[in-house]
């Protein structure tokens, strides 16, 4: 289950047009995966990092307020 995903626009990507998505872990943090789209001509067009685990299903849920 990802449990937190930080990421980045760098580039504009469009409806239809050709993309990579890419995904490698963190050999120091097995938890931790970089994440990134390139575009059609390569280069990044998304960066990120995700962090993945169990989820704790005994915690309360966070409270939310809404100014």
């Amino acid at each position: 289950m990802v449990l937190k995903l930080d990421y980045r626009n760098l580039a504009p990507l469009y409806a239809e047009e050709e993309m990579m998505v890419c995904v490698r872990r963190d050999p120091e943090k097995t938890q931790n995966f970089d994440v990134w789209i390139e575009g059609k001509e390569g280069g990044y067009a998304v960066k990120g990092r995700a962090i993945v685990g169990m989820m704790d299903t005994s915690a309360k849920p966070a409270e939310v307020r809404v100014p």
